[in-house]
């Protein structure tokens, strides 16, 4: 990923970045209609190589995303137990 960096300039990256993120939304889309995970699969792929340049440009550290992926699947099986507990 690093190399890319080199290559492309910033701008461009985040522009694609969007692009992969939308086509990654299309995808669940299609997965919803058609049941197809090969689209899927491919955006999916497509998206994560772009957030790993993207964590690399803004230099963000996977220790920080892993702890604050953690505090926020915390707080969404916290909140799914609040919600079964009022039924």
């Amino acid at each position: 990923c690093s190399k890319i960096l080199q290559i492309y300039p910033k701008q461009n990256q985040l522009l694609l970045s969007m692009e992969e993120s939308s086509e990654f939304s299309q995808a669940i889309s299609k997965y919803i209609r058609y049941g197809d995970t090969e689209p899927l699969l491919e955006e999916y792929t497509d998206l994560m190589v772009m957030m790993e340049q993207i964590r690399q440009l803004f230099k963000i550290k996977k220790k920080e995303v892993n702890k604050r992926a953690k505090k926020k699947l915390i707080r969404a099986l916290g909140n799914h137990i609040i919600i079964k507990k009022g039924d």
